[in-house]
């Protein structure tokens, strides 16, 4: 069964923040997204999902393309 697109993206943008070695807090501050509003766009069981804008600004912070963070490539133990 596909998993549901918003626990791919939260499992991406915090895999990929690992990889840079930020936090949420930094995280928040280089993309210019309110902190809670990340801190909301990463909890996949929120009934509302991340806009087109604040996705492209995460993947700018992250040095990923946008895509990177919406596709399932990642395997379930990562």
């Amino acid at each position: 069964m596909a998993k549901d697109i918003k626990e791919v993206v939260s499992g991406n943008i915090l895999y990929f923040a690992k990889l840079q070695h930020l936090n949420l807090r930094q995280l928040s501050t280089l993309s210019g997204i309110n902190y809670s509003v990340l801190a909301h766009t990463i909890q996949a069981n929120q009934p509302y999902g991340v806009s087109v804008v604040n996705l492209s600004k995460i993947a700018e912070a992250l040095e990923v393309a946008p895509g990177d963070l919406v596709d399932d490539w990642r395997e379930d133990d990562e």
